[in-house]
């Protein structure tokens, strides 16, 4: 229950950003401050060794193990931190600050999600609540304040989660942790590229779709787009929660049923999302008032298709998850990159053709609906209760 309180208060604070803050923003800032912090994002996953899968699978709940992933993150802290002072002259490097910070939280996030799950939802949710607070009280002319901001406060977040640490964890921080720290991350260093590998396809298959077109001249992100592809992540995010939470039992070794429960969860998503666009624009003339005419002018093609891809990533995770326990990361990588590869590219194709991505976007929910029910009975975990 607290893992959807802390993540419901971080999705509202997301809301709130995009329709009181993004509003009053200088044109073309919240889409440079998308690109960018999507770049943020990649380099964050390429750096934290795949941390909140790869070290939950090998903590298991016990806190010895963690211990000797602690001085792996206080690294990639400090040298986040370095990074956050030389973008101070050159303002580029914020970027890669930022994607270290978040690499960081994903480290220690990882140690903490089968030993403290609360701790996890906090390190994950809580610094998208801290952001919007400072950006309440902050006079911000472009991207790159965003992205100072946020660095800020992914760095608070985890100062104050490894202080609450010690009251139940006093050997969070111990020097044959820290020795040993260095050996095991070399030891998960395979699994770890594997899960960094996994961790971007999934950035890519949720914004690769808008970005390739737009790379290619094929299309033009707007700051309306990024606006309206933010708002269905943060709806996407909450129900990814029974998600994460089912892998942290997995973790511990816990039964692999998945497929019913996953589907309901996906279907529910898609319904509350087309719920949610049916009324926007049955009350547009009210919504336009608070929220801006530029929102309305996203084609509903275009929100129907990030619903899908988002609605297939869902159940895909799910799945996903189950190979990972059995079988290793690497075997999900054979068939992960190929889907992002295929869905990118048809989406750059259709786009060019046809001038929408809803039909790529509806043949990949088939797919990754089609592939966690071969995963479920494989498995022999098909939920029938």
């Amino acid at each position: 229950m607290m893992g959807y309180l802390i993540k419901l208060i971080s999705i509202l604070a997301k809301l709130a950003f995009l329709l009181i803050i993004v509003p009053t923003l200088p044109e073309n800032v919240f889409k440079g401050y998308f690109i960018l912090f999507t770049y943020a994002v990649v380099i964050s996953r390429l750096s934290n060794l795949g941390a909140l899968e790869s070290i939950a699978l090998d903590v298991q709940g016990i806190k010895k193990r963690a211990e000797v992933f602690l001085c792996f993150w206080i690294v990639i802290l400090f040298v986040s931190l370095g990074l956050y002072f030389l973008s101070l002259a050159y303002e580029m490097v914020v970027v890669l600050a930022v994607g270290l910070c978040m690499a960081s939280a994903s480290i220690l996030a990882g140690c903490l999600r089968t030993i403290k799950h609360e701790y996890f939802e906090i390190l994950i949710n809580l610094p998208w609540v801290v952001f919007f607070i400072v950006c309440m009280q902050s006079d911000i002319h472009d991207e790159y304040e965003l992205l100072r901001i946020m660095f800020y406060s992914y760095l608070l977040v985890q100062l104050a989660v490894s202080f609450m640490c010690f009251s139940f964890w006093p050997g969070i921080i111990s020097l044959q942790g820290l020795k040993a720290s260095t050996l095991s991350v070399i030891k998960n260093i395979r699994v770890g590229i594997g899960f960094q590998i996994s961790s971007v396809n999934q950035m890519l298959m949720i914004r690769g779709p808008l970005l390739a077109p737009e790379f290619l001249g094929i299309s033009v992100v707007t700051d309306t787009i990024a606006m309206a592809v933010s708002l269905l992540e943060a709806g996407w995010q909450l129900f990814m929660v029974p998600v994460n939470r089912r892998y942290s039992e997995i973790c511990k070794r816990k039964n692999n049923s998945f497929f019913t429960s996953g589907l309901v969860n996906t279907l529910c998503y898609i319904v509350v999302c087309l719920m949610g666009l049916i009324i926007l624009h049955q009350f547009s003339d009210v919504f336009k008032q608070h929220l801006g005419e530029d929102l309305f002018a996203v084609p509903m093609e275009l929100w129907v298709a990030i619903i899908l891809i988002l609605a297939a990533i869902l159940i895909y995770t799910e799945a996903k998850n189950i190979v990972i326990k059995e079988s290793g990361i690497w075997q999900v990588l054979k068939i992960e990159v190929l889907l992002t590869s295929l869905l990118i590219v048809s989406a750059c194709a259709w786009q060019l053709l046809f001038g929408n991505i809803a039909t790529i976007a509806s043949l990949f929910l088939l797919v990754s609906v089609y592939w966690a029910s071969r995963i479920s009975k494989r498995y022999k975990a098909l939920d029938i209760d």
